[in-house]
């Protein structure tokens, strides 16, 4: 599903002036700059743009196959305007869709975004504070969870107790996330 587009109407509110399609494959999609692995492999080579100039980067099924994460959500902060925007669709990890295919190097929940923060690791005593190489700050601005259809008209409790008990109730995470500089 690597390159799958987005819904117009989700990333209409985030559009700027330089928009960045990651990972576009055979989707290129208008009002971006649309890049693949052939020019910029993420979490390996460096983003070809300069410091601070995009509104928005855009990555449909791709951070699921970067190997170096870390180093990868670096060179896209580095290339977001302060109060740009990542907008990440991945595989939910309690879907088969996460593991599937071999390609796949890790899955996320709500919770992985988190640690794209350097202010998780620089208080001591935190949950979670540890020596890391996280040195930039994304908060989070929103989180979308796309059920599978079966579930799509399922109450808001009933989907709560499936999500927790069941596999397979959500195929997408959509995270929307804000570069803070």
């Amino acid at each position: 599903m690597q390159g799958a587009s987005a819904p117009d109407d989700l990333l209409k509110d985030y559009l700027g002036v330089l928009n960045i399609n990651v990972g576009c494959g055979h989707n290129p999609m208008d009002d971006f700059i649309n890049i693949d692995s052939d020019v910029w492999e993420l979490g390996i080579t460096p983003a070809p743009f300069e410091d601070n100039v995009a509104d928005l980067v855009f990555a449909s099924h791709v951070l699921e196959h970067v190997v170096d994460i870390i180093g990868a959500m670096r060179e896209i902060h580095r290339i977001l305007k302060p109060g740009g925007y990542l907008i990440a669709f991945t595989p939910y990890a309690s879907s088969d869709d996460a593991w599937e295919d071999p390609t796949h190097v890790r899955a996320f929940t709500e919770n992985s975004w988190i640690y794209f923060d350097r202010r998780t690791y620089e208080r001591p005593n935190q949950h979670g504070h540890y020596a890391s190489d996280v040195d930039y700050i994304f908060d989070i601005h929103r989180i979308f969870l796309v059920p599978y259809p079966e579930f799509n008209n399922t109450d808001k409790p009933a989907l709560a107790f499936a999500r927790k008990h069941w596999r397979n109730v959500f195929r997408e995470m959509q995270a929307i996330l804000k570069a803070v500089k």
